[in-house]
């Protein structure tokens, strides 16, 4: 016997058209389980209409089209002529509390590894200047230099906080870090060291060689 969920031309109550079909045949929850292989906590959910009890609305609409097909019921007009945007409850998804609870989580998450990163980054370039040889540019003189003068001047700039040192004497710098120091020089060949050096960093070594003719 084909039961149908409409009654009068009006859209019948679901939870109700399900219970009144399973009564009809005489079966108790239990056996209806079996039949449908869905569980008694969620068929008692879909006659109660208590759709939030079932994991999804997709859920949900698969239970309830499985157990009016055990039942012989029509249920596809009703479903249809629900309104798809305040009554029908499988147009939206159902979230369980959980998922909602858990969709947070995933953004804390995200932003937890942004910090992280940043932090990381943060970190390495700190390190990377505190450790690493300073940055030091020379002005005067380039490389290989051939002069006639006994004295020349030797001039640059250097990163903040830099100790300064040409042939094992420290030079001051001025505000912005610049220098400029005269130094003499003998026929032939000249070296001359320039050595930079930040607190805990690495020694910055930079060597010109200057012929005087």
């Amino acid at each position: 016997m084909n039961y149908s969920i409409l009654r009068d031309g009006q859209v019948g109550n679901i939870g109700k058209q399900l219970k009144l079909a399973r009564e009809e045949r005489g079966w108790h929850l239990n056996e209806a389980a079996k039949r449908t292989g869905i569980k008694v906590v969620y068929l008692e959910a879909l006659e109660e209409e208590k759709f939030q009890q079932i994991p999804s609305g997709l859920y949900a609409k698969k239970y309830l089209a499985k157990y009016t097909k055990v039942l012989n019921i029509s249920l596809t007009e009703m479903v249809n002529e629900l309104d798809p945007d305040n009554n029908n409850p499988f147009q939206k998804k159902i979230v369980s509390r959980k998922q909602l609870l858990s969709f947070p989580k995933i953004i804390r998450r995200f932003f937890l590894i942004l910090i992280i990163v940043l932090c990381s980054l943060y970190l390495f370039f700190y390190f990377k200047k505190m450790f690493f040889p300073p940055k030091i540019t020379i002005y005067y003189p380039e490389k290989n230099l051939i002069t006639h003068e006994q004295t020349i001047i030797v001039s640059g700039k250097v990163a903040p906080e830099t100790d300064l040192k040409i042939n094992d004497e420290s030079i001051p710098k001025d505000q912005e870090n610049n220098f400029s120091q005269k130094v003499s020089l003998k026929k032939g060949i000249n070296q001359i060291i320039i050595k930079a050096k930040k607190k805990y960093s690495q020694e910055k070594i930079i060597i010109r060689q200057i012929l005087v003719e």
